[in-house]
């Protein structure tokens, strides 16, 4: 009996997060990249209730990430990510890092997005309704990447009024 309740003790004070943890970071869903005369710009938003938008530039992903951070006071925790929209960037490049550098689930979505689009409004659910209804095309990171491979991808734009458009990107 003792060695069933010291295993339970020990599984449980060595498995999951603590609520402090849980608390500390700030937990991506969407991300909007722009880039810009060689800058990438970005705004973030998060899961967490209470939290704001995020924006940050950097020349770089790891430098927006890290100033992102600053200006929010928490780690960004990116695995959850939802949705990647991308106005004028290397498609191929952009989703290569997120996948591999920021560690974005291969389930996420990717899209493009005009230049004065009000981001706040667009969803992963927006796009997965779209999916099913087959008005638009499968467009996670992963199908995105594999069909970047063979030169010509398939996704979304999403014009300033939210509206879309299916896409085609090159590589």
């Amino acid at each position: 009996m003792k060695k069933i309740l010291a295993a339970i003790l020990i599984c449980t004070t060595l498995t999951g997060c603590t609520t402090k943890q849980v608390h500390d970071k700030y937990y991506l869903q969407t991300i909007y990249i722009k880039n810009k005369n060689d800058r990438i710009y970005t705004e973030m938003f998060f899961y967490n209730d209470n939290s704001e938008i995020v924006e940050a530039d950097g020349d770089n992903f790891d430098e927006i990430l890290k100033n992102s951070e600053l200006s929010c006071g928490k780690t960004i925790f990116t695995g959850h990510t939802e949705l990647i929209i991308m106005n004028n960037c290397d498609n191929y490049e952009t989703l290569d890092y997120m996948l591999n550098e920021f560690k974005v689930s291969p389930s996420c979505k990717a899209v493009l997005g005009s230049d004065n689009l009000d981001v706040e409004y667009i969803t992963s659910d927006v796009i997965n309704v779209a999916i099913e209804q087959k008005k638009a095309p499968k467009c996670d990171i992963i199908t995105i990447l594999s069909d970047l491979d063979a030169n010509e991808a398939h996704t979304i734009y999403f014009n300033s009024d939210s509206s879309f458009q299916q896409a085609v990107i090159t590589n």
